[in-house]
């Protein structure tokens, strides 16, 4: 009788500790696909006045391994310098619902894909194009509350891919740049 209610007990217990641990998992869900957002559009919502700036007050949000692959995926995409040649605006629009999942291997490491069209635009043209930033989250192990961005990617493959040549060939007829 006492093990049969100590079993009862225990699988009671259980029970409310796994239903904790997916609250907890539903909320950090809630919460990184609001950070993600709010990344993404604060990495995407730029004109050529405001690109140093608005970046500049992301870095706290980032590991140096996150910034360092913010700062190549900006460079190898060549917005940045198509930003300020043509004075363009960027703006983002989320597309779709954001993706968020726990390394299998990791627990402490989070996924978050967000999907998106970013358009860039100045008085004369505009290119939109599909997207997804996808970001690595790292939890600190040691201070559960201290989250940084621990990788950072842009996935164009789903779309014309905005490199200097599309944007030449976009922007050529417009006079806007000299191939």
């Amino acid at each position: 009788m006492f093990n049969k209610f100590m079993m009862i007990i225990c699988v009671s217990v259980l029970h409310t500790v796994a239903l904790a641990n997916s609250e907890a998992a539903l909320d950090k869900k809630v919460a990184f696909s609001t950070l993600g957002k709010v990344l993404t559009q604060s990495i995407h919502n730029i004109n050529d006045r405001t690109m140093s700036d608005s970046l500049a007050k992301l870095r706290n949000k980032f590991s140096i391994k996150g910034w360092r692959s913010l700062q190549r995926s900006l460079r190898k995409s060549g917005v940045p310098e198509l930003i300020y040649t043509h004075k363009l605006q960027e703006t983002v629009r989320i597309v779709g619902p954001v993706n968020v999942s726990q390394s299998s291997s990791e627990q402490n490491v989070w996924y978050i894909t967000v999907p998106i069209n970013i358009e860039y635009q100045s008085a004369a043209m505009r290119i939109t194009q599909e997207a997804a930033d996808i970001y690595v989250l790292r939890e600190d192990a040691n201070v559960p509350a201290h989250i940084l961005v621990d990788n950072y990617q842009i996935d164009m493959s789903s779309s014309d891919h905005i490199d200097k040549s599309l944007a030449r060939e976009k922007l050529c007829p417009l006079n806007l740049a000299k191939a």
